[in-house]
C-alpha cells in the first residue's frame, strides 16, 4: 500500500543506475501478488545491488506473507554501484482503495492504489438440460479466473458467504 525509496523523494523521480523510474517500478509493484493471512500492516524490505534484474523474489518476506508470483521483474540495475533499497507496507483490506485518499506527513513515502481483490475475472453462462424425462432444468457453467493468490473454488466460497449474509440481513434483520 505504500513504499519509500532510498532517494527517491517523490513518485516522478529516478535513481542513478536503474533503467526504470519510480513511476516504472510502482507500475511493476502494483504486478507483484501477494499472500498475506495478519491483520495488521507489515514492513517489507527489498536491498539489492547490480547489476541485473530485480525480481518480486528478492523482496524479504515474514512468515505470514508469501510472494506468489517471484519472477515478476521489478526494475533492472546497470552496473555495481546501484543499489536499489525499498521499504513497504503490506495490509489487508477489501476492495479498491485509491493512493489518493491516504496522505503522509514523512518525505519519501509513496502511496499505491491497492486492489486486494483476488478475482480478475468471472463468465458464466446458464445452458437447458436434461435430467431423465424433464428438460426444464438449467445448468450453470462458471469459469473464474483469479491471481494465484487463492484458488477459483475457495474465491466462489468465499463469494457465496457473503452473499449469504447479505441475505440473511434482509430475512432477518439485526438492530
Amino acid at each position: 500500500t505504500q513504499i519509500k525509496v532510498n532517494g527517491a523523494k517523490h513518485k516522478f523521480s529516478t535513481l542513478e543506475g536503474m533503467s526504470e523510474d519510480i513511476v516504472d517500478l510502482i507500475l511493476n509493484l502494483k504486478q507483484v501478488r501477494l499472500k498475506y493471512e495478519g491483520e495488521k500492516p507489515v514492513k517489507l524490505e527489498l536491498d539489492k545491488n547490480g547489476p541485473g534484474q530485480v525480481k518480486a523474489g528478492d523482496i524479504k518476506t515474514t512468515a505470514n506473507v508469501e510472494i506468489v508470483n517471484k519472477d515478476q521483474v521489478l526494475a533492472s540495475l546497470a552496473d555495481k554501484k546501484s543499489r536499489l533499497k525499498i521499504e513497504m507496507m503490506v495490509e489487508r483490506g477489501f476492495g479498491y482503495l485509491p493512493a489518493e485518499t491516504r496522505k503522509s506527513d514523512k518525505l519519501g513515502v509513496i502511496f499505491l492504489d491497492a486492489a486486494f481483490g483476488p478475482v480478475k475475472r468471472v463468465n458464466y453462462q446458464v445452458e437447458a438440460t436434461r435430467v431423465g424425462q424433464r428438460t426444464d432444468f438449467d445448468k450453470l457453467i462458471m469459469e473464474i479466473t483469479t491471481d494465484g493468490t487463492i484458488k477459483p473454488k475457495e474465491a466462489l466460497k468465499a463469494s457465496a458467504k457473503v452473499l449469504i449474509a447479505f441475505f440473511n440481513q434482509i430475512v432477518q434483520p439485526k438492530k
